[in-house]
């Protein structure tokens, strides 16, 4: 890494997809955060401020 750049280490994802129609939807996603012993960031698209 150059000046002014780092290297975080990242894997790839389980499927955390939502079912929509389940009892807990986000079942996959809340088991993922409980095991998982890093830190995580959640970052959203935005059509911005109008």
């Amino acid at each position: 890494a150059g000046a002014g750049r780092e290297r975080f280490p990242a894997q790839s994802l389980p499927d955390l997809s939502i079912e929509a129609k389940a009892t807990q939807p986000l079942a996959a996603l809340s088991r993922f955060l409980d095991d998982f012993p890093g830190r995580v960031l959640f970052t959203a698209e935005s059509a911005g401020r109008r």
